[in-house]
């Protein structure tokens, strides 16, 4: 927006293909905390996250509008990325692309000792996201947005509905065709009258001899 500063970045946050983040971008927030009412459209770009279990395979890209209403800071927006997983039913590496949603918001609130000019406190224990995110009026990007993809990530992700999975005896991935196991037949509701059916023609075989 015009006439409005750019929210400054405390690390550098320009991505080079090929590159993981090695470093969290941090975000100072001090212009827009000390002026309610103020809107700021930041544009995503960040290097694809490898974090413990999180591996993605894309750059991190999108907008996020930050917005003080005097009351909240209220981030919105939209950001995509690309992820490694492996499937769930065939233990194979996949990839999923992810479109997230953003739509957050903290409370504000004022140090003790407030005066004027003092920075709003973000309250981090009254939002419903982690904490972690704020040190003052400086977020930690990185670990908004490793939060928000954890999120979005399905709890048995697979690579295609029609995946067969793998085989319980031999762990051969049934995908690649079937496999020399033996499987015994799935039980029947009408296995039970089968075996009282068989025994009776038994008893009956030995009445008649």
């Amino acid at each position: 927006m015009s006439g409005i500063p750019e929210i400054p970045c405390v690390a550098p946050g320009n991505w080079v293909p090929g590159q993981k983040a090695q470093e969290a971008m941090v975000l100072d927030l001090t212009e827009i905390l000390t002026h309610p009412g103020m809107r700021y459209d930041y544009s995503v770009n960040e290097p694809p996250l490898e974090v413990d279990d999180l591996v993605c395979v894309q750059p991190i890209q999108g907008m996020i509008q930050f917005a003080n209403t005097g009351s909240a800071l209220v981030l919105t927006g939209r950001v995509k990325t690309r992820v490694s997983l492996v499937c769930s039913r065939c233990l194979a590496p996949m990839e999923l692309s992810l479109g997230i949603p953003i739509s957050e918001q903290w409370p504000l609130g004022h140090p003790s000792g407030f005066h004027a000019g003092s920075v709003p406190v973000v309250l981090e224990e009254d939002a419903p996201m982690a904490g972690g995110l704020f040190s003052g009026p400086v977020m930690d990007l990185t670990e908004l947005l490793r939060q928000l993809i954890l999120l979005e990530l399905p709890v048995c992700p697979i690579h295609s509905e029609d995946c067969l999975g793998l085989c319980p005896v031999c762990g051969h991935d049934l995908n690649m065709g079937p496999c020399s196991c033996v499987r015994a037949a799935p039980d029947s509701p009408f296995a039970a009258l089968r075996v009282l059916l068989d025994e009776a023609n038994v008893q009956d075989n030995d009445k008649s001899t």
